[in-house]
């Protein structure tokens, strides 16, 4: 049964002005509340949770410079699983931006309570969000304790009750059929609630399902859907920057996120989201540019990670390794902000080392050889004197610290060592390939096959810019792999042979090869196939 009676609810107000405390106060103790709390600090909103169960909490917003602000609070207390079901935070703010809700939608609070406002505002946003949570008092219980089943029949009772809050019962119970892999049971209810009513978040579900089923075509058409009634709609981007990794189309991945990050620009997980498909696209400025992003925004976050940092170093000294022009520029900002890892994290040991190879390869980008060659020094003193046991992430930092500082016959012969080590390791090898002449791993061998037999059929169709277009995509995916580029410089050659001698064309040709022809031996199964081709780009560009 409902009550009104809120005279033993623990409430916790956080605001960084004293005088707010005591005016809130005021206007909770005049609605029977007797336990009221209050600090002017994140952090210590967050102790005191720690501490103490609150049925309400009303957090400021902005609680001023250089401190967690309110929405920080709350997806602290979600990350460490210290915010109960049971208790409603409400965000206090001065106004309610669209950045500031667009962030949100990982972490959302119960409501917004926007300044200035009065008890009686205050009191009936207070009573609606108290009546729904008594009403679905045992149903938070059983998901919180994650009794599927139990929370599915509580579900579909407080449906059929048909009370006031059946709408968020049937969101809650398309979320437990999808966990519980019913998916069925999930799109019969999805559907229904869309045929009274196109809702976001039921279309969302629907397309969630779809891609659970297999279908990511429907799921992809949902989505757009979704997007084009509402362009703000984060979760739906979300989720079709997912589908596109799964199905390797990562350059709609990488498209994809980079649209979520201009409508969220303060959202710390989707630039990391943002950083990690451009790595896999080997777009290291975006990649470079969103562990930026994500370390600014991580200094007062939960979700600050040290990963942001490494990912910085690696995309930076890839930029140099590439002579891109923007390499120098941040070469001096990822040396200052390396700086700093030390102070904002614990490393472990192997981090530490990690740190310095990265600080190596900057050093080069800024020309300071001597002191890469001294960092790098270090640490090869420390692998090699201590027999120290390193990962791959730490040994492919190592192999790329010794290229950068002219020492190739050595990073070889270590690349060489470490394929044989983690020839059954298919997450080592992917990560290898990278920097291999050709594919070793699983996943990466299949998505070469269907790389290059889409881009061939295109060939010997005489489709030669289309071929171009695949080719030019795999190469820079993958660099290095002699049989991409090769089939590039061909596809380039039937080009210019079928269509007439083209400039760009024959520069990329000359730089293919060029390339080609800094690591592949004579004794190269491909390396007379190299020669043919080479000799057909010479002909061409002297017969132009």
């Amino acid at each position: 049964m409902v009550s009104d009676d809120y005279s033993q609810f623990n409430v916790l107000v956080v605001d960084d002005f004293k005088q707010f405390h005591s005016t809130i106060s005021d206007m909770l103790e005049s609605f029977g509340i007797k336990h009221i709390d209050t600090t002017a600090s994140g952090s210590q909103a967050i102790k005191l949770c720690r501490a103490k169960t609150y049925d309400i909490i009303l957090c400021d917003y902005n609680m001023g410079q250089n401190k967690k602000n309110g929405q920080q609070v709350l997806e602290s207390l979600k990350f460490h699983k210290i915010l109960p079901h049971q208790t409603l935070f409400l965000l206090v703010t001065a106004e309610v931006s669209k950045s500031m809700v667009m962030a949100t939608y990982d972490n959302e609070p119960d409501a917004y309570i926007v300044k200035p406002f009065n008890a009686k505002l205050l009191k009936q946003r207070i009573g609606k969000l108290v009546t729904k949570r008594q009403t679905l008092t045992e149903l938070n219980r059983l998901i919180e304790e994650e009794l599927d089943d139990e929370a599915i029949t509580e579900c579909e009772r407080l449906i059929e009750s048909n009370g006031r809050h059946t709408l968020a019962c049937q969101k809650l119970l398309s979320e437990l059929y999808l966990k519980t892999k019913q998916y069925d049971q999930a799109e019969t209810l999805y559907l229904q609630v869309l045929s009274k009513r196109d809702r976001d978040w039921a279309k969302l579900g629907l397309a969630r399902t779809k891609r659970a089923q297999d279908d990511n075509e429907q799921a992809l058409q949902l989505l757009e859907e979704v997007i084009e009634k509402t362009p703000h709609y984060m979760p739906a981007f979300d989720l079709m920057a997912d589908i596109y990794e799964e199905c390797n189309e990562l350059d709609n991945a990488l498209s994809t996120m980079r649209n979520v990050v201009s409508l969220s620009p303060n959202s710390i997980l989707r630039h990391q989201r943002l950083a990690q498909v451009a790595e896999h696209t080997n777009d290291f400025a975006a990649a470079t540019e969103a562990h930026l992003k994500s370390i600014e925004l991580g200094t007062y976050s939960c979700y600050e990670s040290e990963k942001n940092f490494l990912g910085l170093g690696r995309g930076t000294a890839q930029l140099i390794a590439d002579n891109d022009p923007q390499a120098h520029e941040y070469a001096q900002k990822t040396l200052n902000v390396l700086k700093e890892v030390d102070q904002r994290f614990k490393l472990t040991d192997e981090a530490q080392l990690q740190v310095k190879l990265l600080l190596a390869q900057v050093h080069v980008g800024l020309d300071n050889t001597t002191t890469a060659r001294d960092l790098l020094w270090e640490v090869e003193q420390v692998i090699d004197k201590e027999s120290t046991v390193i990962g791959i992430d730490t040994a492919l930092d190592r192999v790329k610290a010794l290229n950068a500082t002219n020492q190739q016959q050595r990073s070889k012969d270590i690349l060489s060592e470490l394929v044989k080590q983690h020839e059954n390791d298919e997450i080592a090898l992917e990560k290898l390939d990278r920097l291999l002449d050709e594919p070793r791993s699983k996943v990466v061998r299949k998505r070469v096959a269907d790389i290059n037999r889409d881009g061939i059929s295109l060939y010997d169709e005489k489709r030669y810019k289309e071929a171009i277009t695949v080719f030019r995509r795999a190469q820079k995916l993958f660099p290095k792999f002699i049989g991409v580029n090769l089939n590039l410089v061909q596809a380039l050659n039937g080009e210019m042979r079928g269509n007439g001698y083209n400039d760009e064309f024959m520069a990329c040709c000359v730089a293919t090869l060029d390339t080609v022809a800094s690591f592949i031996p004579e004794t190269h199964e491909q390396f007379e196939r190299y020669r043919q081709l080479y000799e057909a780009a010479r002909e061409l560009r002297s017969g132009r």
